[in-house]
């Protein structure tokens, strides 16, 4: 007996990696239209300014890691983005952390 597999975007893990890519994807977006709104939508509001490019590194660590997964689905590369996914838990545990 030989148990055939379902295709990839059956899966669960497809589509939660698949939203994961779409809200980093989209958290990047926010912060091009206007960082002092993204740092209010997210809790941390920034004062006159100050610290805007701490929320662009944020967009740009956010675009690197949609993208990046992004293209593991696309090419279908799932060993390594549940690899990434994994270690990428260190960055929002380290945010809960601060």
């Amino acid at each position: 007996m030989t148990k055939t597999m379902a295709p990839a975007w059956r899966t669960i893990g497809f589509w939660l990696a698949a939203a994961l890519a779409l809200s980093q994807l989209g958290n990047a977006l926010r912060v091009a239209f206007g960082a002092q709104a993204y740092s209010v939508y997210m809790g941390l509001p920034l004062s006159g300014g100050e610290g805007e490019s701490w929320v662009v590194v944020y967009a740009l660590r956010a675009f690197f890691l949609g993208s990046f997964a992004g293209y593991l689905l696309i090419t279908s590369r799932y060993r390594v983005l549940s690899t990434m996914a994994l270690l990428a838990l260190v960055m929002p545990l380290g945010d809960f952390y601060l």
